[in-house]
């Protein structure tokens, strides 16, 4: 069978919707560097999961990661030079 442009087997299926990113994508979505994700990772600021020697990064994980650093910022405790008024 020649391979047809629009034949569903042409190209990804685009409507299976992605659970986890490799790191450069993850890093991407982010819009921070890989070595930036890399240090969240090893500090448990972003949880990976690992298959072999694949770091994957569920898009899940990221959005609550997002939301809890979101959460941070707005309670001042993640805000650098900011200093608690007493």
């Amino acid at each position: 069978m020649p391979n047809n442009p629009s034949t569903p087997l042409a190209k990804p299926d685009s409507t299976i919707p992605r659970l986890s990113l490799r790191p450069s994508d993850a890093a991407k979505a982010l819009d921070i560097s890989e070595r930036k994700l890399f240090s969240l990772t090893a500090s448990g600021e972003i949880p990976c999961v690992k298959f072999d020697n694949v770091k994957l990064y569920r898009v899940a994980a990221l959005e609550e990661s997002l939301r809890r650093k979101e959460e941070e910022t707005r309670n001042g405790s993640s805000v650098r030079g900011k200093r608690s008024k007493s």
